[in-house]
């Protein structure tokens, strides 16, 4: 059924993003990302991007077109269901 290949996609390009997301962190130790208040670390990383966002704005930049395509994918579905 599409719409459960549908989700399956979003699934992944969300575990996708978390693990750019995470990439973000990879100057800290785990003990340190255990140990520090996720909104801490999301300042330290937030000062050292101070000179380059760029790789901020390449992982939301992937989450926007993954999110932008799922959204059309769901609306043509939608449209043969209701028309179909």
């Amino acid at each position: 059924m599409r719409f459960r290949e549908l989700l399956n996609i979003m699934a992944q390009e969300l575990q996708s993003g978390e693990r750019t997301y995470a990439q973000l962190f990879s100057d800290y130790s785990p003990e340190d990302i255990k140990n520090t208040k996720e909104k801490d670390l999301q300042w330290k990383v937030a000062e050292k991007m101070l000179g380059d966002v760029s790789p901020l704005s390449k992982a939301a930049l992937q989450m926007r077109f993954a999110a932008h395509e799922l959204e059309a994918a769901f609306e043509q579905l939608y449209d043969i269901i209701i028309t179909g």
